[in-house]
């Protein structure tokens, strides 16, 4: 099936089943690239990393980078493999939260950890090599969620 050229039902090729091809000028960037995307900035931000150490060690600009993890930009199979031996993740971590359609699973959880700040307060906690400190902050961060959990009940 050849998807460089719209087709239409009478197309003999795609079984009476319409296919357009996307752009991401017209479309917009696809929503499995965007949520593979968003997985690899939580990954990344989990490990600590910034766009240009992770670009560093592809061989990658940091813009690159910031274009996959937007999915403005699509990943080919060799460099997600790459991206996630370097992650230390299972390629299969890239889909996850992904039904058998391709849409993204509901989740109250997975879409506040794909927010800037979440990512950000990731990238900080990892930043932080004593493990007693990182410790510490995690306990001062899960009193001060039940607090607001109390205040706002």
């Amino acid at each position: 099936m050849n998807l460089a050229k719209p087709m239409s039902a009478s197309d003999p090729d795609n079984g009476g089943v319409t296919f357009k091809r996307r752009t991401v000028i017209v479309d917009g960037p696809d929503p499995i690239d965007q949520h593979v995307g968003g997985q690899l900035r939580l990954r990344r931000a989990q490990a600590g990393m910034t766009q240009t150490e992770l670009g560093a060690k592809v061989g990658l600009s940091f813009q690159a980078v910031q274009k996959y993890e937007t999915g403005e930009n699509r990943i080919s199979a060799s460099r997600l493999y790459q991206l996630a031996r370097i992650l230390d993740v299972p390629l299969s971590y890239f889909f996850e939260g992904l039904d058998e359609n391709g849409h993204a699973e509901e989740s109250v959880g997975a879409a506040e950890l794909t927010r800037k700040e979440a990512s950000m307060v990731l990238g900080a906690y990892y930043g932080i090599k004593d493990p007693r400190l990182r410790s510490a902050c995690l306990l001062i961060m899960t009193r001060m969620a039940g607090r607001s959990e109390a205040e706002s009940a």
